[in-house]
């Protein structure tokens, strides 16, 4: 993502879903400084896809996705899964743990397509409970 773009993405995020709930998270992350990367799929003038990663507080390392957005107008064109494909293989290439934040009911095939990453279907309460052997538990904060 370029500087200049913040708006595009906003107006993206508005488009795709029925809040503003998703563009007040990526300012949030932003301002706090947890935005890890973001990524925009530009087409013309316009952008018509977009994701962000943010740092975990908990596993340390651990990267979470969320939001992901693709305009309404061109959804269902194999765009999500190009963006998150990509995202996959530079996972895969890094060894680099992403968990998949959001409504398991709204992923659609993003599930399937993303395989290869950490799917966490419900919310991560007080500790990871998968590979307990590569994964140090946290710590409830008060």
């Amino acid at each position: 993502m370029q500087p200049g773009e913040e708006r595009a993405v906003e107006e993206l995020l508005k488009a795709s879903v029925d809040s503003d709930a998703e563009a007040r998270l990526v300012d949030q992350l932003r301002a706090t400084g947890a935005m890890a990367g973001e990524m925009v799929l530009p087409l013309a003038d316009q952008t018509i896809g977009y994701y962000a990663l943010s740092h975990m507080r908990c596993p340390k390392g651990w990267l979470a996705l969320a939001p992901v957005a693709i305009d309404p107008d061109h959804q269902h064109q194999g765009h999500g899964r190009r963006m998150l494909g990509q995202l996959t293989s530079w996972a895969k290439a890094t060894k680099q743990w992403i968990v998949v934040l959001g409504d398991p009911s709204s992923t659609g095939s993003v599930v399937s397509i993303s395989s290869e990453l950490l799917i966490w279907r419900r919310p991560i309460r007080s500790h990871i409970r998968c590979w307990p052997d590569r994964v140090t538990p946290c710590q409830k904060t008060p």
